[in-house]
């Protein structure tokens, strides 16, 4: 049975390399072709769903967080390397980061404000790997930015997701002279390793929504309580101000801080990739993105203490270093301090909703004016 299987997994990929146009995404499943969404996609749409909300099991989400859910769908277009198209390259800024970007809202509204040309190369949950590519295996549109804002990183981060993740995602770029560690990265990228089946299913594909909703009901009911990595927030709350709900590892709840190590390496780290653009002819901006603890702090649980997250230390750092840095916290803090029932992050996900990435975009460009001219 097993081995029945495991030769359908076979003719099943064979036959979808034959399939697929361009660069076969489900045989390059590693290193250069790890893609941020599939290639040679026209126009496919992406269903924003609230992930934070799925953790909790949708169905039992109260009506505050219901009323104020963004079920706005998406779309993104993406060449046959599988970065996002926002307009024609070459792209003067190239905006690299995680999940937070990897819509072409900020890309799109950061060209209108500077007048000049924008590509996103962010990749969902994959910061490092977005930068590694950019370094060693840029698509040609992003070969001669003159800008290259690294905006995230990825959640808590540390040292080994930062030195480690980074030094391993830039040798995945390169094939191996061994023809036997190149036979078995071959299989490790296509559908035959397990862990690749996913693959197949992309966010439009009919039966992924099941799946996974599948999959939350066996956990929720074989766990028995909901996922810890959720919390929720305050619930009495000012009329027409939306209660959020947060993750456990955002900085604002981090129980220690950052060791000065971990900080001094990451910073080291950041400060290397700076120095290589700089060789290139191109300047680095590094950006973090605030989570939404810091942003609305007074929204977490009156017995959660809030506690300062590293940001600003590895400003400090980066600026010691010579690295350009933006601060995106300040004035975002501020806006959602100004209006508080205008809300700038999705009440029921971690992420920045549209009007929160309008806002990152009129701050990245009043400092990237400069660069840009």
């Amino acid at each position: 049975m097993v081995g029945l299987l495991w030769l359908l997994l076979w003719v099943g990929d064979a036959l979808a390399r034959l399939w697929q146009p361009g660069p076969k995404s489900w045989l390059h499943m590693q290193g250069a072709h790890i893609l941020s969404e599939q290639p040679n996609q026209p126009r496919q749409p992406w269903p924003l769903r609230p992930i934070i909300a799925r953790r909790l099991n949708v169905a039992a989400l109260s009506a505050p967080y219901a009323a104020h859910e963004d079920t706005t769908p998406r779309s993104v277009a993406t060449d046959a390397y599988g970065f996002r198209k926002t307009s024609a390259g070459p792209f003067a800024v190239t905006l690299c980061g995680d999940s937070f970007f990897i819509n072409d809202l900020i890309a799109d509204s950061l060209a209108r404000h500077l007048g000049q040309p924008v590509g996103n190369a962010s990749i969902d949950g994959r910061g490092t790997l977005a930068m590694a590519r950019l370094l060693d295996a840029p698509a040609p549109a992003f070969r001669n930015s003159r800008v290259v804002v690294w905006l995230r990183i990825e959640a808590g981060i540390n040292t080994k997701e930062f030195v480690e993740w980074m030094a391993q995602r830039r040798s995945e770029l390169h094939p191996p002279a061994n023809p036997l560690k190149r036979a078995y990265g071959a299989w490790r990228g296509s559908a035959l390793w397990p862990a690749n089946l996913d693959g197949y299913l992309t966010e439009t594909a009919p039966v992924k929504a099941p799946l996974q909703r599948l999959a939350s009901e066996i956990s929720w009911h074989l766990g028995g309580s909901r996922d810890t990595t959720v919390l929720l927030g305050r619930q009495q709350l000012p009329a027409h101000v939306a209660p959020m709900q947060f993750l456990n590892d955002e900085q604002g709840l981090a129980r220690t801080p950052m060791p000065e190590a971990d900080l001094v390496a990451i910073a080291d780290g950041i400060a290397r990739v700076d120095k290589e653009l700089r060789q290139k002819g191109t300047q680095l901006v590094f950006a973090a993105a605030p989570d939404k603890s810091t942003i609305y702090r007074e929204r977490l649980p009156r017995t959660v203490a809030y506690r300062p997250g590293f940001t600003a230390r590895l400003y400090a750092a980066l600026r010691q270093r010579g690295v350009r840095t933006v601060d995106l916290e300040t004035r975002i803090r501020q806006q959602a301090l100004a209006e508080p029932t205008k809300a700038l992050y999705y009440t029921t996900d971690t992420h920045w909703n549209p009007h929160g990435q309008a806002l990152a975009a009129r701050i990245l460009a009043d400092s990237l004016h400069t660069l840009t001219q």
